[in-house]
Formats: structure tokens, C-alpha cells, sequence
């Protein structure tokens, strides 16, 4: 057998998460085949000690699996294991102290199950909190052989995904309405894959309706006409009351314009001056705008 390297568990036992820890040892183990180790008793020496050499290695990988779920349980559980020298009995005391398979757990599983809703959480953190109580409960029910088929357990969790449904929002109420009416192949991938992409949805739709009214705003500043006079003194001047376009002292030869529009004006052979506008001054330094009013 080949040398096996040391083996690591990323995840700690903590008391409340033994399905979950449970699930990451007997994975972890198989990868490096050695998931007989939580099951199996050790090989015996023969007498003519021909398997020694086996003998030693299969100890020596032991060692590592013991090492792998001490150094993964919480520093108030590892004395408790110092007693052990086999991965086999230690793997069994761990899971006869954290499941439980009595009746009064099992209805109190039953009761949470029930009232769980997801409220505030994401369709994720519902379905995580959900799947703790629906992991714990389904490993009470006895494993299926290949005669029935598992058909009690399709039932089981057919149910458990019917209940999660019904707990979600009332924003999603138009999916529970079709799985609730769909044919009865419902799993709980299904549901939640299609759950978490009407989320994705609803909160795409949620942050368009945000942003659009700043949208607008942030339009209309950009589009919004220039005033006429500026804050700060025209600078061949020294005014604040009229543009560079109509400023005397930079075009001299509008002064002479203007006077002859003035003139036509007064002399009643000019345009209406209804509605125009007309810049006055007393020589090219000093000049102001008037609007002539209807």
C-alpha cells in the first residue's frame, strides 16, 4: 500500500454540526481509500507473521485517520478521545454522543420543520438552515436496500420539499403555485434552483426601479440650460449683467449698432422693440443690459 500523506478535515466538530462534519470525513476518507478504517477491524497477525508488513501500514493509516478527526473536533472533545487506539471506536463514540434517534428528537425536528419560514433571509440562508433540520431527520430513516427501491425515502423527502416551498415569501408565490400544481417528480434541486433565479430576478428588477429616478436627476443636470449671467465679473469690464457676445467693450462696433437701431427706433421707422432685447451704455466701459418688456 502506498504511503498515505496526512489527512485534513476543513471543517470542526462542534457538537451542533455532526451531519455536516460526518459527511466531511467519510468523503475526505474515500478519496484516499480509506473509508473502511470507521467500519472494519484491524487485519490480524498471522502466525507465520507473512503480513506483517500490511499489518504495519494498516496501522500506521489508522493513525492517520484518528489524527484526522482529532485535530478536526473542538479542544473540549479531544481528551475524551485520548482513550481510544483505533479510529473504528472512536468513530462510534462520536456519532452514538451527537445522534440521537429517540422519539422526542425526532418531534422536535418535526415541529421546527414546520414552523420555518424564510422571513428575511436569502432563498441560500433559508435553504441552509432548512437542509440542518431536514439532514438531521432523514438520518433517522432506515437505509433503503435495492428490493424496495428507496420509495419510502422518495416519499420522505418529496414532502420535506413540498414544506420548504411553502415557507418562502410571498413574493415568489407564483413558482410555489406551479410546483404545488407540477407532477410529482418535484425535487429539491428543482425547487431551488428555480427559487434562487427568480431571486436573482426580483432583486435585478428591485435595483433598476432604485437607480432609474437618480438616472433622471443626473440627466437633467447635464441637460439643463446655461444661465445667462455668470458669478464672476466679465473680464473686459469688470459687469456681471450681460454675456461676451454683447459686451461693448470687447465689440466696440456693436455701440455703433445699437445707436442706430436706437435712433431708427426713435424715429419710429425702426422694428417693434416689443419683446427684443437692447444693451445701453455710456461708452464702451461701462454698459448693462435692458429687456424691453411687452
Amino acid at each position: 500500500m502506498s504511503q498515505i500523506n496526512a489527512i485534513v478535515i476543513n471543517i470542526t466538530l462542534d457538537g451542533q454540526n455532526y451531519p455536516e462534519w460526518a459527511f466531511s470525513v467519510e468523503t475526505a476518507l474515500r478519496s484516499y481509500g480509506l473509508h473502511f478504517h470507521l467500519t472494519d477491524d484491524p487485519p490480524a497477525l498471522k502466525s507465520d507473521k507473512s503480513n506483517e508488513d500490511a499489518v504495519h501500514q494498516w496501522t500506521v493509516n489508522d493513525g492517520k485517520v484518528m489524527a484526522a478527526m482529532v485535530n478536526s473536533v473542538k479542544p473540549s472533545l479531544i481528551m475524551s478521545l485520548r482513550k481510544f487506539m483505533q479510529a473504528k471506536p472512536m468513530w462510534k463514540f462520536l456519532e452514538t454522543r451527537f445522534v440521537q434517534e429517540s422519539g422526542a428528537l425526532q418531534h422536535t425536528l418535526m415541529q421546527q420543520i414546520h414552523v420555518i419560514e424564510q422571513k428575511d433571509m436569502s432563498i441560500e440562508d433559508y435553504y441552509n438552515s432548512y437542509d440542518r433540520l431536514m439532514a438531521s431527520l432523514l438520518s433517522m430513516v432506515p437505509q433503503c436496500t435495492a428490493d424496495d427501491g428507496c420509495s419510502a425515502l422518495s416519499f420522505i423527502e418529496r414532502f420535506l420539499t413540498y414544506r420548504f416551498v411553502m415557507g418562502v415569501r410571498d413574493e415568489f408565490d407564483s413558482l410555489r403555485t406551479r410546483f404545488l400544481h407540477s407532477a410529482s417528480d418535484l425535487t429539491m434541486a428543482k425547487a431551488l434552483s428555480e427559487l434562487l433565479a427568480e431571486e436573482t430576478r426580483l432583486r435585478s428588477l428591485s435595483s433598476s426601479s432604485v437607480s432609474h429616478p437618480h438616472s433622471v436627476l443626473a440627466a437633467s443636470h447635464r441637460f439643463s440650460a446655461p444661465k445667462a449671467t455668470s458669478s464672476d465679473p466679465f473680464k473686459h469690464c469688470g459687469k456681471f449683467t450681460h454675456i461676451s457676445d454683447n459686451c461693448f467693450s470687447k465689440h466696440p462696433e456693436k455701440l455703433a449698432e445699437y445707436r442706430a437701431r436706437r435712433a431708427a427706433r426713435g424715429s419710429g421707422t425702426g422694428p417693434s422693440s416689443k419683446g427684443s432685447v437692447s444693451v445701453a451704455a455710456a461708452s464702451p466701459a461701462h454698459c448693462t443690459i435692458l429687456v424691453m418688456g411687452a
